[in-house]
């Protein structure tokens, strides 16, 4: 049986989703979908340049790109 989530659990899910979302503002459209794609998808970077249409150097920069943005918002 299913039951819906309370109004506190959405909360709870929604803050942290929020300032995820936000953490990734001003990223290129690529770098933040490689991000994503690897973080909430679990894909590998192979599978997110077959994803994007991209070689697998750009995943690689892209990557390197989303992760020194988060780390210089710290």
């Amino acid at each position: 049986i299913y039951t819906a989530p309370s109004p506190e659990a959405h909360v709870l899910l929604a803050v942290p989703l929020l300032r995820f979302d936000a953490m990734l503002d001003g990223l290129p459209s690529k770098a933040r979908s490689a991000f994503l794609l690897s973080r909430l998808d679990g894909l590998g970077y192979a599978e997110i340049a077959q994803r994007l249409d991209v070689s697998l150097s750009s995943v690689e920069k892209y990557m390197a790109t989303a992760i020194r943005h988060c780390l210089a918002l710290k």
